[in-house]
């Protein structure tokens, strides 16, 4: 598996918006010392803005442990995952799906169009099928 600290600066800075694996262990004793433990989060920025000493770190955030400053060869990137957001914090590419009517059953969502004016929206990116 390939970290952030494998990669180049352009490479990671690239990665900012990517889902990722965020192994709490790595180089770690604290209380999250499991090393079998990956936690899924978004990466929300490089560097640290509370102290140039770890200026190395990177910002990452899942709803369930909140917002963590981590170190590089802590986080592998999800290439399998679509983006979060663009690098530069735009969304990522894709179109609003206009419908009357959005079912969702077992997981499944099932698109529905009628005559009228469209009443509910889903967002349809590039690694989904419209």
């Amino acid at each position: 598996m390939t970290t952030l600290a494998d990669l180049t600066p352009e490479e990671r800075a690239d990665c900012v918006g990517m889902w990722c694996d965020y192994r709490p262990a790595v180089g770690t004793t604290g209380l999250h010392n499991a090393p079998e433990e990956v936690i899924t989060t978004v990466i929300i920025k490089a560097g640290n803005d509370y102290d140039a000493a770890y200026e190395d770190e990177y910002e990452v955030f899942n709803a369930a442990i909140g917002h963590e400053l981590v170190q590089p060869e802590q986080i592998t990137p999800r290439d399998d995952l679509p983006r979060a957001w663009a690098p530069d914090g735009t969304p990522p590419a894709g179109q609003w799906e206009h419908a009357e009517y959005l079912g969702d059953h077992k997981g499944m969502t099932d698109v529905y169009y009628f005559d009228g004016d469209p009443t509910h929206r889903r967002w349809v990116g590039e690694w989904e099928e419209a």
